[in-house]
């Protein structure tokens, strides 16, 4: 096995792990129905739309580890957006808005692809793969906004803040090995993306209160009359 397969494979697994964490969100939504509206939905339909694309762009380039990673993703995705769907209620109609323009954004990019094989479609196809995916990268600043104007960490998930970090690190250094921009340039900033929200998790971590040496600390008799 020689080391571009070592990368593809941890690349691989890396990302499904990432997509596997997308699976809390059923097991919030069933636990509590109200929990839908504090996750957000347009990340979920950038996943499925960005699996699509890099999964054509897989099979065109015929890439194992690109078409295994991005099936799975539309699988695990897929799922996800039904039970979110089931349980839209009032934001039913928000919902089937965004999922229709992804879809038929999708249709128009596949149909393009399908009727027009040669060097330039295969580039569109590329170009707008690596532009989907700085999008989704880029889907989680809202809420990076938001732990910065209340200084709580809370909605970011360490676990994947990691694996974030590692799957786009390695696919970034996977496309450096076989010599592809579209893949080595999007991840290579969403490596970048994900060391930034690191750092402002660890900038907004709660810290626990510790007095002073010198001060005294409160018990029962001091607080006495």
């Amino acid at each position: 096995m020689n080391f571009e397969n070592l990368i593809s494979i941890g690349a691989t697994v890396s990302t499904i792990l990432m997509f596997l964490t997308h699976l809390k969100t059923p097991i919030q939504i069933n636990r509590n129905i109200n929990a839908i509206y504090n996750i957000p939905f347009f990340p979920l339909v950038m996943t499925f739309f960005n699996c699509s694309l890099w999964e054509k762009y897989g099979i065109l380039k015929g890439d194992p580890g690109m078409i295994i990673v991005n099936f799975t993703g539309i699988i695990i995705t897929t799922h996800v957006i039904f039970v979110y769907y089931k349980n839209s209620r009032d934001l039913r109609k928000k919902v089937e808005k965004s999922f229709t323009i992804m879809i038929v954004t999708l249709i128009c990019i596949l149909a393009y692809v399908k009727f027009n094989r040669g060097l330039k479609s295969y580039t569109v196809l590329g170009f707008l793969s690596s532009i989907s995916t700085i999008i989704m990268f880029g889907s989680p600043l809202s809420t990076i906004k938001k732990v910065i104007r209340t200084k709580d960490n809370s909605s970011l998930s360490i676990q994947l803040l990691m694996i974030s970090l590692i799957s786009s690190g390695l696919w970034t250094l996977y496309g450096f090995v076989i010599k592809d921009n579209f893949v080595s340039i999007p991840n290579g900033l969403g490596c970048v993306l994900a060391a930034i929200q690191l750092l402002i998790y660890k900038i907004y971590s709660k810290k626990e209160y510790t007095l002073p040496q010198n001060s005294i600390p409160l018990s029962p008799v001091h607080l006495k009359n």
